[in-house]
């Protein structure tokens, strides 16, 4: 019982700390004069012609960084800096036509009959890999590949969730 007792006072004392960590970590939307100037001026050297349509901060592991989503001509890319400025991660739509062979494969083999949603090319450094949103009927799915068409990740078709499943979801969380 005593046990039982300095467990529960413990998880009592850890649950704000994993509460503020999850917190922490979270994306938080910012306006664009919130953003660093080095990576403002980044952006704009490496895509002049693109609209920004949203701005973010998050930290992650005690690294902060920033994301940008654009629209350059019909090109949407989201581009996350690291508050030098340098790029960690640029993510570009592309037609799901215009996937590699490996990749494809892959995802005909994991997903035989679903329809491509959405397509990602992500690139992380010199490591690019896509990520393909899929559907069948009512279900969703996504998957994870890279060049060589290796499955990196991979999350099985499942019944979508309704907005209001979504918002339960996160209300129980704050909790």
């Amino acid at each position: 019982m005593r046990i039982q007792r300095e467990m529960a006072s413990a998880l009592l004392l850890l649950f704000p700390c994993l509460l503020a960590v999850r917190i922490h970590a979270q994306e938080k939307k910012i306006s664009q004069n919130e953003l660093p100037a080095v990576v403002r001026e980044a952006f704009t050297r490496a895509y002049p012609h693109a609209n920004i349509r949203g701005t973010s901060m998050e930290v992650e592991k005690g690294v902060t960084y920033y994301e940008i989503e654009s629209l350059d001509g019909t090109q949407s890319r989201d581009i996350l800096y690291r508050a030098d400025g340098t790029v960690a991660e640029i993510e570009e739509a592309v037609a799901a036509g215009s996937l590699p062979g490996p990749v494809k494969s892959a995802v005909g083999k994991e997903f035989a009959g679903a329809k491509i949603a959405k397509a990602e090319k992500v690139t992380k450094g010199t490591a690019v890999s896509y990520e393909v949103h899929l559907s069948q009927g009512s279900k969703t799915g996504s998957i994870v590949v890279d060049l060589s068409g290796k499955v990196l990740t991979k999350s099985p078709l499942k019944e979508m969730k309704v907005k209001e499943e979504y918002e339960e979801e996160e209300e129980e969380e704050e909790d």
